[in-house]
């Protein structure tokens, strides 16, 4: 639990998290190598170790290529990919994806759910995935966690909250899900 932490301690645990938002959340003035850069920067990493770190993380997210280029001019999944490289940067234990496909079409949005379970087998970092996107939630996670009101309400193996949810709240979004997938069978 977090919430017993102190300030100094708080400090400490939050460089074992890396944080990836929908709106990607970078910096327009700067380009693909300086985004990624940034953390690192911001770690105290000497020059040197940064430019390998850099490269080596533009080459996971394929974005060799981008370096040079500006957020601007990359498409959505791109600018997810550099938000993704710059993230795992520092080498977190935990890497937080908040509704990181959301703004992605479905075909962009696997590649990224694909690019984070190969980030995950390769860093074996924890991967906490914010979504209400059922499929990417079926695609990617190994458990799942229900809440209602900051609460948790259920919490599962994802084979067994999609097979047999035991919340209300489970109950309606899995109800929900099967109903539009069969709206869509027409």
């Amino acid at each position: 639990s977090i919430n017993t932490l102190s300030e100094s301690e708080l400090r400490v645990f939050r460089k074992d998290i890396g944080m990836i938002f929908q709106n990607f959340n970078l910096l327009s003035q700067k380009n693909v190598y300086d985004n990624i850069k940034l953390s690192l920067v911001v770690a105290g990493e000497k020059k040197d170790f940064i430019d390998k770190k850099v490269k080596e993380l533009a080459s996971l997210v394929g974005l060799s290529s981008k370096l040079k280029s500006y957020p601007k001019t990359l498409s959505g999944g791109e600018m997810q990919r550099v938000a993704i490289a710059r993230a795992i940067a520092n080498n977190p234990k935990y890497l937080l994806c908040d509704e990181v496909t959301s703004a992605l079409d479905k075909k962009t949005s696997y590649e990224i759910l694909d690019l984070l379970k190969r980030i995950n087998e390769l860093y074996k970092v924890t991967i906490i995935f914010v979504s209400h996107d059922l499929d990417s939630i079926k695609y990617i996670c190994d458990e799942v966690v229900v809440m209602e009101a900051g609460r948790i309400i259920e919490k599962n193996t994802t084979l067994e909250l999609f097979m047999r949810p035991q919340t209300k709240l489970a109950k309606q979004l899995i109800n929900k899900k099967i109903f539009d997938l069969s709206k869509n069978q027409n």
